[in-house]
């Protein structure tokens, strides 16, 4: 996913990393973790109630990568503090989810305690590698 390459893992439908997609990516949809969607206010919604898994989001406009870094990164928080309206939606392949956001380096590191962040990025590598083959 660094490269800016599309990754499909499993049941989940192709993703563009937000830090390297290309200008003319747009999406009506974020892939983010649990403690982003926390940050933006998502966890009163139903799809983001969980607290640790991830959380597919909808923007009321399509993002484009000016609008979608702002959203994936919270060094830009205070850059850019209008974001949104987002809606949380149901996530029907929430393992490839994990997986996906463990290849894009972000997820494991806002779990705690140490063991469950290690237990989890053990199994995401297991879907990970389960599913590497099928890679686009």
């Amino acid at each position: 996913m660094r490269h800016g390459w599309p990754l499909r893992i499993g049941e989940a439908p192709a993703l563009l990393p937000v830090e390297t997609a290309p200008a003319s990516a747009r999406s009506h949809f974020a892939l983010i973790s649990a403690a982003r969607a926390a940050t933006l206010k998502l966890a009163n919604q139903r799809e983001a109630a969980d607290g640790h898994a991830p959380v597919l989001i909808r923007a009321a406009e399509p993002l484009d990568l000016a609008s979608a870094q702002p959203i994936a990164d919270p060094a830009l928080d205070l850059a850019a503090p209008l974001k949104g309206p987002f809606a949380a939606e149901p996530l029907d392949w929430p393992g490839e989810a994990a997986a996906i956001l463990l290849r894009a380096g972000r997820w494991v590191e806002v779990l705690q305690p140490a063991d469950l962040r290690a237990r989890v990025a053990e199994l995401a590598r297991a879907i990970a590698d389960r599913y590497a083959d099928d890679a686009v």
